[in-house]
C-alpha cells in the first residue's frame, strides 16, 4: 500500500497553522473594527465569543489527551461534538448581527 503525506479530511501541520492564523487575525480584525465604530451591532460579537468559549470547552479534553491541533469532532465523545457544533450556530450568527445589521 502506498504511504500518503496525510489522509482524506486530514491536513498537514503546515495547513493548521495556517488555518490557525487565519482564524486568529480575523478574530482580532473583528475586535479592531468594534474598536472603531465600523461593526453596527457590537453587542452581537458576544455570541461570537460564546461560541469561541463552546469551541474551547468541546476541545479541552482533545488537548488534554495530547492531541493538540485536530480537525472535526472525530476524537471527541458525543457531548462533546454536541458542543463543538453548537458552537457553529453561536458564531455565525454573531458574525451575521455583528456586521449585517439590526434586524
Amino acid at each position: 500500500m502506498k504511504h500518503m503525506l496525510f489522509g482524506e479530511n486530514d491536513f498537514s501541520g503546515f495547513s493548521k497553522g495556517t488555518i490557525y492564523l487565519v482564524l486568529v487575525l480575523a478574530f482580532i480584525s473583528a475586535f479592531v473594527n468594534i474598536y472603531q465604530g465600523i461593526a453596527v451591532t457590537p453587542e452581537a460579537f458576544t455570541l461570537i465569543i460564546i461560541g469561541f468559549v463552546l469551541f474551547f470547552a468541546a476541545k479541552l479534553p482533545v488537548i488534554l489527551s495530547g492531541d493538540f491541533i485536530s480537525f472535526g469532532t472525530k476524537a471527541m465523545s458525543n457531548l462533546g461534538a454536541n458542543i463543538y457544533r453548537l458552537r457553529y450556530w453561536f458564531m455565525t450568527v454573531g458574525f451575521l448581527f455583528t456586521f449585517a445589521g439590526k434586524i
